[in-house]
């Protein structure tokens, strides 16, 4: 923050960020923290592929998805919500789940048929749109972190496509890399 003829001043909040990693649960992050985390499931339902979905996930325009729609809190306050696509063909036994308390990652990982082996993320910034705003607690505008991830099954299916709005304020992300691996 800039003050007239006052200099530069570093404004702290008493909001500290928690750092996910790569493939670490959202639970166990924030636990990590000593915060309390929690999930609401604003939509579970099947629903039809329109073209661009079908497209994105090598599905038939017109196929069953199941669509699931959550916010995520820590410590009561909001800092995600994600958006996720799932093939029915594959995912039809995620529907009687209850994901306020149950893992989606974790239940793929259960599943033979559904076993992440893989997931692409694309990473970038946007403006809070209105719908971030209401859900999030967020200023109309305001930056966040939007990630678009697909995971793939060891059979090259695609078992998620997701969008996750991250705040921008209360997300901080570690990444990790090594030489071998991005061969």
């Amino acid at each position: 923050e800039r003050r007239k003829s006052k200099g530069t001043y570093v404004i702290r909040t008493s909001k500290s960020p928690v750092v996910f990693r790569s493939f670490e649960p959202f639970y166990q992050s924030v636990k990590l923290y000593g915060k309390t985390p929690r999930t609401e499931v604003i939509d579970l339902s099947v629903t039809i592929a329109n073209s661009k979905l079908a497209e994105s996930m090598g599905l038939s325009v017109g196929e069953q998805i199941i669509t699931m729609f959550r916010r995520r809190f820590i410590n009561e306050e909001p800092v995600v919500t994600i958006q996720n696509y799932l093939p029915f063909s594959l995912c039809e036994f995620i529907l009687d789940r209850d994901f306020s308390a149950v893992s989606l990652y974790e239940t793929f990982m259960q599943n033979p048929l559904t076993r992440i082996e893989k997931t692409t993320t694309i990473v970038s910034s946007e403006k809070a749109t209105a719908e971030d705003a209401k859900l999030l607690n967020v200023e109309l505008n305001s930056p966040m972190l939007v990630f678009n991830t697909i995971s793939y099954t060891s059979q090259k299916k695609i078992v998620d496509f997701a969008y996750s709005h991250y705040r921008g304020d209360l997300n901080k992300f570690q990444i990790e890399s090594s030489p071998e691996n991005s061969r």
